[in-house]
């Protein structure tokens, strides 16, 4: 069987992870010639940048409930010495629950794609994720540190990005 190191790591950070009720679980994996193929919970309503599309702007109340939920997803892999590297609305999988509170549907929020997470707390891969989430030194290659960055604090970045587009319903600056 081969299995790239990418989809290895992938594999081992989100399954140290997992226990997060905002994070994506891995139901298992496939071993084919060529391809290491992993099995996820379904999450039923896609991903929020599409949802956002279709449903903008978002409410008070649902916006603090995703919030609250990413916020809560990203403090607990950074507790856990991952930093995720690729958090973006895309990235963030949405089901929306059939409960109701004060007459608005419940969103339940998951962060998916640990492809790009690593246990570093410096990096020198720059330009790693997409560039309107990148925080400046991962796009420009150049930090305070000089060749290195924290991808931590870069995840700060991103989830900070994350969060003004899902408040402006997606727009990017």
């Amino acid at each position: 069987m081969h299995q790239s190191v990418h989809s290895t790591t992938e594999r081992i950070l989100h399954w140290r992870v997992r226990s997060h009720p905002s994070i994506v679980t891995i139901r298992g994996n496939v071993d084919h010639p060529r391809w290491e193929i992993l099995l996820f919970h379904f999450v039923k309503d896609g991903d929020l940048h599409a949802y956002l599309s279709k449903n903008k702007p978002l409410t008070n109340n649902e916006l603090s409930s995703v919030i609250s939920q990413l916020v809560s997803a990203i403090l607990h892999c950074h507790v856990k010495g991952i930093a995720h590297r690729d958090i973006k609305l895309e990235n963030v999988l949405v089901d929306v629950g059939e409960a109701q509170v004060a007459g608005e549907r419940l969103l339940k929020v998951f962060l998916s794609d640990f492809g790009l997470a690593t246990q570093s707390v410096e990096s020198k891969s720059f330009l790693l994720g997409t560039t309107t989430y990148m925080s400046p030194e991962v796009e420009t290659g150049s930090s305070k540190r000089g060749d290195t960055y924290s991808p931590f604090e870069s995840d700060v970045w991103s989830l900070g990005m994350t969060l003004l587009l899902l408040i402006t319903g997606g727009n990017r600056p």
